[in-house]
Order: structure tokens, then C-alpha cells, then sequence
């Protein structure tokens, strides 16, 4: 006994055909019994176009689709069998190109990805958020920075444990120093460390010239902190944070620092992670200093530092180790963002030059002029 019903493709081409058929087919109801029951009669012209007489043992649970790799796998081990092994040979492609796709997809360590995390409402305009893939691992850091920042993150990672015995985790770091030398790198690399998403604040949008909308505004953010578990990174905070009673502020500003002062006293539910960066901390307030769990200052790194910073940066444009000796002495005073201004810029005209290596002597002239640039930023600032 033979039935009549949809055709299956046998080909690649026609299993493209087939989908594509497949999408645009009407919706029907199922196919009616006559004749006494042996034989079924489509209901529609999309399957009375597309039917083919086949074995009541190679029906299907339901319609296969392109999308189903095990129905794939069954018709290529069919066209084997068959002796079209051309097609078969097809099909196995397309299984197999199909998983690659899904094991490409999964995450590293088998560990699932974070729901990606988004400021809603007002705070839309208040915060950016991002989802960094940098790590400590990839900055060069002074060995006290990195064990202080090491232990910050086992914290979080192990905060359960900590609260268990009535202890919390770090949640509030203020790192101070100069300009460039890695303070915003570190919120990212935390951020990645902990595979949270990384809100950073835009102070110019807190600020509002109504009265007590910028308190207002702060409230907003720290509800945002005890809700959503993250890294929280406020630049340039002493543009928040000044001195009371400095005789050129406005006593908004004053009522401003009083807000911040009370909110950071509030608990943290989510032990999310506020990190706050100044390149001004003697202007600080004082009562901030104890709000905060650690507070870590940054410096321009010493030649060791300097050096592995521009080989990282020039990877394989980098030149023999006998040349660094002529391009140490272009290294001090500079930051490590300068640094990298550095190594890019030679690295970039390598590249346009079409040369393998970056010549020491290029290296040497971008630090240099490096050096005469950050010379006249910093000729009032006294370091």
C-alpha cells in the first residue's frame, strides 16, 4: 500500500528549492482520508504541486526544514544507501557546516553570556554601557596595583562566601593619578574580569542648572546600582567631589556633594562595582575618603613597564632587543597612553610602507615628540 503526500528534495539544489516552497506554502489543515484509506488527498494546490508517492516508513514526525540538522544527517545516511553519493556527500557538507556554526557560538569555558544590560527611561541620557573583552591580563601594571586589583576581584567572585560570614566584597575604588596612565583601562578590565557590563556615567548630562535636578539625577544613578549588578565608572569626578567651603563654589554644588555623600552610605544589594577616577585628588573633599574600600594611585610607568607596553603595542613589527638600549632614554615622563600614541603611530606607517619591522630610529623620533607635546600640557602643573 502506497500514500501520496509532500516530496522531499534529493539534491542540494532542490532542498533549497524545497525550503523556499516550504516558506510560502499556505496555511492548511490535514490531508483527508477517502477512498476507503488508502490513499490521502491534499487539501491545497501547494500540495498537490509538491507531492510524490513514498513509503508509509519514511513519512516524518512533522515538514523538515533545512534548519534541522538531524533530518539532514538521516537523508544523507538515504542517499548513501541509494547509491548517490554525490548527494549524499552534500548533505554531510551542510550537517557538519551546521555544526561548526553552533559550536563557534557557545562561549569560551562553556559559560553562558550575561544578559546584555540596558539603562531604560532617563538614565538612558545618564550612563553608556558596554560589554568590555579586556582583562588585567592585558595591561601592564605595577605589582602593588595589580595585587590590590587582583584581590578586588576575588571578592566579587567569592562575594557569597563573604557575606556568609557577615563580610561584604569591595564595591567602591577610587583610582587617582595621571592623566593616561590606565585609570579608565582598569574599569574595562574589571568589567571583563567579572563578565559584567560596564555603565559608564557622562557627568555632563548629571549636571542640570535647575535647582536640585542634578541630585535628582544622582538618584537616579545609584538606584540603578542597587538594581543592576555591574561595573560603575564615574570619570572626572572631581568635577562631583570638591572641597566644601572653597570660595568659588555655589551652594548647588554644596547640596550636590551632600546627595553623593548620603547615597554612597546606602547598601549596595547587588555588590556591583563603582570605580571613581579623579586626576585632582587634592581637591577632593575629605569626607569622601572614607567612603571608599580602596584607594589606588596610578604613576607613570618606570622603563621596564615602558618597554613591555610599546612590544605589546608593536607585536610583530617589534625590532631586535638590541636596539631598545638607543630608546630608553625617550621613554621617561611619558604615560602609558602616550606610549601607545607612540607605538601606533609607527606602526601605522610601517604597515602604509609596506616594511616588516619598525625601525628604531622612527621609534625613537614619536617618543620624542611625544615628549615635547606632554612638555608644554604640563609646563604650569609643576611635575
Amino acid at each position: 500500500m502506497q500514500h501520496t503526500c509532500c516530496c522531499f528534495p534529493t539534491s542540494l539544489l532542490e532542498a533549497e528549492a524545497f525550503q523556499v516552497n516550504l516558506d510560502q506554502r499556505p496555511r492548511v489543515n490535514q490531508c483527508s482520508i477517502i477512498g476507503g484509506g488508502d490513499r490521502f488527498r491534499p487539501q491545497s494546490a501547494w500540495r498537490a504541486k509538491h507531492r510524490r508517492t513514498i513509503r508509509p516508513s519514511r513519512l516524518p514526525p512533522r515538514v523538515p526544514t533545512l534548519k534541522r540538522t538531524g533530518w539532514c544527517e538521516v537523508n544523507h545516511y538515504q542517499e548513501a544507501r541509494q547509491g548517490r553519493a554525490e548527494e549524499a556527500d552534500k548533505l554531510k557538507r551542510l550537517v557538519q557546516k551546521a555544526r561548526n556554526q553552533q559550536r563557534a557560538a557557545r562561549p569560551a569555558g562553556g559559560q553562558t553570556p550575561i544578559p546584555l544590560a540596558r539603562p531604560l527611561g532617563e538614565l538612558q541620557g545618564l550612563v553608556e554601557n558596554g560589554y568590555p573583552k579586556v582583562t588585567l591580563a592585558g595591561m601592564v601594571l605595577a605589582d602593588d596595583i595589580s595585587t590590590r586589583l587582583t584581590r578586588a576581584v576575588r571578592e566579587q567572585q567569592e562575594r557569597r562566601t563573604l557575606r556568609d560570614h557577615g563580610r561584604a566584597p569591595t564595591t567602591h575604588i577610587l583610582l587617582i593619578g595621571p592623566p593616561g596612565t590606565g585609570k579608565t583601562m582598569t574599569a574595562s578590565a574589571l568589567a571583563g574580569e567579572l563578565r559584567l557590563p560596564l555603565f559608564t556615567v557622562r557627568l555632563e548630562a548629571v549636571f542640570s542648572r535647575f535647582f536640585g535636578e542634578t541630585a535628582g539625577k544622582l538618584r537616579l544613578l545609584f538606584d540603578q546600582i542597587a538594581q543592576t549588578r555591574g561595573v560603575y565608572l564615574l570619570d572626572e569626578f572631581d568635577a562631583l567631589g570638591a572641597r566644601r567651603g572653597d570660595p568659588n563654589d555655589v551652594g548647588e554644588i554644596r547640596r550636590v556633594l551632600n546627595s553623593l555623600l548620603a547615597f554612597m552610605e546606602e547598601p549596595n544589594t547587588t555588590d556591583s562595582l563603582v570605580l571613581v577616577a579623579t586626576n585632582h585628588v587634592q581637591i577632593l573633599d575629605e569626607a569622601l575618603a572614607r567612603r571608599f574600600d580602596e584607594v589606588i594611585e596610578y604613576g607613570l610607568p618606570n622603563l621596564p613597564e615602558g618597554r613591555a607596553i610599546l612590544e605589546r603595542r608593536l607585536g610583530t613589527f617589534k625590532f631586535d632587543d638590541r636596539s631598545w638600549e638607543s630608546i630608553e632614554p625617550a621613554l621617561k615622563g611619558l604615560s602609558q597612553a602616550e606610549l601607545v600614541r607612540a607605538a601606533d603611530a609607527v606602526v601605522k606607517d610601517a604597515i602604509l610602507e609596506g616594511a616588516p619591522k619598525v625601525s628604531p630610529e622612527a621609534l625613537c623620533d614619536a617618543l620624542k615628540n611625544r615628549q615635547t607635546l606632554s612638555g608644554k600640557f604640563r609646563r604650569h602643573s609643576g611635575r
